[in-house]
């Protein structure tokens, strides 16, 4: 492993720099509240698992009423279990046992934040330079930038980790490095374990030179089995099986539903979003074509010039690297396209959608593509000027798209952010911890300090919990209630009382008439 020289690490300070600020404005406000309920889950994982040891939230009623629990979570027996997987609330309770919980978000950055070392590393033959470029480009596209600052969701996690893992398979040397390989592999394909198809090939390709003795091989294990087995011992306790993964883990059922058997085709486990051509082609024109077209430019001229016109350009590249680029972006597109979106309310694409965080990959994968046009266009007639230009370019169209470009920007969501403080603030004058309170929604503004209900089940059960659980107060949170809704919820046996009113949402108590 080569030395770097002063300048190389003043460029990489530089980067930190950069990059540090871009990446915490939303963590450096210490908030615990989230924008998500899957960053909510997250966080209140992983100090679950650093208090007690096990990520399960105790719910009485879970039987009764199976549907008592905010989004991201499922009742299971007597208690509320996570939906996901197991890798990321782990990494991020030992972050907290550093930090405290307070910090979470900013600590859960900042190891978003250290990929930027092992990605230049990955780079640096193909230069300082391009190296440096290549970084740049990688760690500014919108969508890392974006949820670097929303950094519990695990995808950013997950793109750090494999950075780490790529290079330390592509040193292995010393005795150490093996345990640590090891430990960063399993880790990394921990944390969302579906995306072992396109990650496996990358950790084959950085590790091919490595021939382990018999010694190296069982630190390799050692560290593989000191990840999994806590996560193995967890997935165990929380869904009863070693295998067992949340998005495929059943809830308690209801006991007042009436069982119906659909003749419709079941989803294959492994095709979760099922199989829909159309999805795949609505996804890609209005997401590749549009807020992610300028990092889709490197890709696509890096596939012209390896395949299409590589004898006129003159280009000896290696045939591996293209295809691993091409099957990870295959993977994904095709993969995750099949799902339609809805996480924004208006149903508009915008730069917080699911399918651009499935995709994160691809901007990484840009950044490293242009670093290697570099390699070939700065030779070229005022080719140092051109991409030079077309660095600026990504750069600010990324820092834009991810703070401005929408409504899901960090500049508009941070007051948001602050809404949700306020509220559940004024919601503790009126409620108590063990109190639930219904929102179709909103179960990230009032949980875990409430017992959150979403999305809203029909107004009966809602009547049924306030006969059952006459100790238990019921919040509803919605858009004000017309006169005919109040009525409707009168004939339930429930009195919609407004508490507090914020912009167009209101805060009810439902009363019980006696």
């Amino acid at each position: 492993m080569e030395r770097m020289g002063k300048r190389e690490w003043l460029g990489l300070a530089a980067l930190f720099c950069l990059f540090g600020g871009l990446f915490s404005y939303l963590p450096i406000r210490g908030s615990d509240r989230y924008l998500s309920p899957d960053e909510t889950a997250v966080a209140v994982s992983a100090l679950e698992w650093t208090k007690k040891g096990s990520v399960s939230l105790s719910e009485p009623l879970a039987w009764k009423f199976p549907g008592l629990h905010p989004r991201s979570w499922i009742t299971r027996f007597d208690a509320i279990v996570p939906v996901g997987f197991m890798g990321w609330p782990w990494i991020n309770s030992l972050l907290i046992r550093i930090t405290g919980p307070s910090w979470i978000s900013f600590a859960a950055m900042l190891v978003i934040l250290s990929a930027i070392y092992p990605f230049y590393r990955i780079l640096r033959p193909l230069g300082t330079n391009a190296a440096e470029l290549g970084t740049l480009i990688a760690f500014s596209t919108p969508a890392l930038i974006l949820y670097a600052n929303r950094s519990l969701f695990p995808n950013a996690g997950l793109i750090a980790l494999v950075i780490w893992s790529c290079w330390i398979l592509s040193v292995m040397k010393k005795p150490w490095h093996v345990f640590i390989a090891g430990l960063l592999v399993s880790t990394t394909l921990a944390i969302r374990p579906v995306e072992i198809i396109w990650i496996l090939p990358w950790f084959i390709y950085f590790g091919r030179e490595w021939r382990p003795t018999r010694k190296q091989l069982l630190l390799f294990c050692l560290g593989i089995l000191i990840a999994w087995l806590p996560l193995a011992w967890q997935a165990q306790v929380t869904y009863g099986s070693v295998f067992g993964i949340g998005y495929f883990i059943r809830g308690n059922p209801d006991p007042y539903a009436v069982a119906v058997v659909s003749s419709a085709p079941q989803n294959p486990a492994f095709l979760p979003f099922g199989l829909s051509l159309r999805n795949i082609i609505w996804n890609s024109y209005h997401f590749l074509l549009g807020p992610l077209f300028p990092w889709m430019v490197p890709l696509l001229v890096a596939f012209v010039v390896t395949y299409v016109i590589p004898a006129k350009a003159g280009i000896q590249s290696k045939k591996h690297v293209p295809l691993l680029v091409i099957w990870s972006c295959l993977f994904l597109i095709l993969y995750y396209g099949n799902g339609r979106y809805a996480d924004n309310i208006q149903g508009i694409p915008t730069v917080g959608n699911s399918f651009i965080r499935y995709l994160l990959p691809l901007g990484v994968l840009s950044g490293g593509v242009f670093a290697w046009l570099y390699t070939i266009i700065q030779s070229r007639r005022n080719g140092r000027i051109i991409i030079g230009l077309m660095a600026l370019i990504l750069v600010f169209a990324g820092v834009f798209q991810a703070y401005a470009a929408d409504s899901e920007g960090l500049l508009n969501v941070q007051p948001e952010i602050a809404r949700y403080d306020r509220i559940n603030e004024k919601a503790k004058e009126f409620f108590k911890p063990e109190d639930v309170i219904i929102s179709d929604r909103s179960d990230k503004i009032f949980f875990p300090d409430f017992r959150a209900w979403s999305p809203s089940p029909d107004m009966e059960t809602i009547a049924r919990l306030g006969r059952d659980s006459s100790k238990i107060g019921i919040g509803l949170f919605t858009r004000s209630l017309s006169q005919s809704q109040r009525d409707e919820w009168r004939k339930a046996g429930l009195e919609p009382v407004e508490l507090y009113a914020d912009s167009r949402e209101v805060l009810y108590r439902l009363q019980p008439i006696k």
